[in-house]
């Protein structure tokens, strides 16, 4: 099987949710920005203007306009910043949430087919890929599965062939045992 995924989209519900509630907290601490923003600006005009003489103060009050558009062209720069930012994080988000629902496709998958009889002997994800340990129990339980269905099969055949020397009154009971020991979907 090849580790490589070329879909990045495996689970789009859970993919989407994921990107969307990263995106709306980096949202929500980035609307504080601008705001953080303006009061260092307000805060550098107020420590300017009180080293400076009346003079130059008359100045800088007839420059207010000045000063007015240039805050305006910092908050419009800020504002272009979220939302390129926002569009980052958004494909960040996907990317990162890629890492968690492609492992959990593949164990789902894997248990799926398991409670159909098919026990996979080895699940194997990427090197970055989350959730390794719960693939790593799956492995270990697989193994032992197959373990377990081998004994099984040995037990059943020497079943078998002791059930051939028997009555048919204990024949049928022990073909019985037998039926029992078969997996699912799966015959000995």
């Amino acid at each position: 099987m090849n580790p490589k995924r070329r879909i990045l989209l495996i689970n789009k519900k859970f993919q989407f949710k994921v990107a969307f509630f990263v995106v709306s907290w980096m949202l929500a601490f980035m609307a504080f920005f601008p705001t953080i923003v303006k009061g260092v600006i307000d805060s550098l005009i107020q420590n300017i203007s009180r080293k400076l003489d009346a003079e130059t103060l008359k100045a800088i009050s007839m420059a207010q306009d000045e000063v007015s558009r240039l805050q305006s062209d910092i908050e419009r720069t800020l504002l272009i910043f979220l939302i390129l930012m926002t569009f980052v994080m958004f494909l960040i988000a996907l990317f990162l949430s890629h890492r968690i629902a492609g492992p959990v496709y593949r164990v789902q998958s894997a248990l799926t087919r398991w409670s159909k009889g098919t026990v996979e002997q080895n699940i194997k994800l990427r090197q970055y890929d989350h959730f390794k340990e719960l693939a790593d129990a799956y492995n270990v339980a697989a193994a032992e599965m197959h373990r377990v269905r081998a004994k099984n099969q040995e037990i059943g055949q020497k079943l078998e062939r002791l059930s051939q020397e028997l009555e048919p009154r204990h024949k049928t009971q022990i073909q019985d045992v037998i039926g029992e020991l078969q997996w699912p979907g799966k015959k000995l």
